[in-house]
Parts: C-alpha cells; structure tokens; sequence
C-alpha cells in the first residue's frame, strides 16, 4: 500500500474523531519515528482535525523510556508534546477490575469523551 493511499485510510477513519488521548506509547513512537503513523497522527491533530490530549503520566512515561532507550530524540519528544493538552487526572472515577494494574493510571483521564489511541 502506497503512502498515499495508506494515509487516506488513515483520514477516513479518523473523520467523525473530535479528540485523542494519546497514550505513552504512541508519545514515544511519534518521536522515535517523525515520519510514522504516530507522528502522521499529531501532525493531522496539529493541523485542527481533532484534538489531541494526554496525561502527565502518559508523557512522563514515554519521557522516562526515550531518554533510557533513545536520548537522541528527546528535542523531537519535546516538540512534539508541546502542542499536546494535558488532561487532569480524576482519580475520584473507579478502574474496571478487570483493568491491568501497570494501565490504571491512565484510565481516569481517558474515561471521558476520548478516543484513546
């Protein structure tokens, strides 16, 4: 599949989205990788198709391991989360049980009227 095409998927299966969560993960992919989908995905935040939200603990994770794994990327991390809102935590909404303990804390924040991606 071509770039091309590939993002045009990508475009159309994001057109009713109004707001992401980004978890740590994808954080951490967008800066490892500036031209994958994470970063594709930031780049269409940015440009005002949805928009984009994570936690501090999201972004302190994705922070922690880029700077153990990759260092070197750590300017593009940083551009990238600046244009990143950063959700309050509400600790006062209960976790499923069935929730994995290491995801808990980011549940609260995404619990809300976010995609989380």
């Amino acid at each position: 599949m071509t770039a091309r095409v590939d993002s045009c998927i990508f475009r159309g299966f994001l057109r009713n989205v109004k707001s992401i969560f980004l978890v740590a993960n994808v954080l951490f992919t967008a800066a490892y990788n500036p031209r994958g989908k994470a970063a594709f995905l930031i780049a269409l935040g940015n440009g005002g198709m949805f928009k984009l939200a994570t936690s501090a603990y999201a972004r302190e994770e994705a922070r922690r391991n880029l700077e153990r794994k990759f260092p070197e990327v750590l300017p593009e991390f940083t551009r990238l989360v600046a244009s990143i809102c950063i959700v309050p935590e509400n600790l006062s909404l209960p976790c499923p049980e069935r929730l994995a303990e290491k995801d808990r804390p980011i549940f609260p924040p995404v619990s809300g009227k976010m995609s989380p991606l």
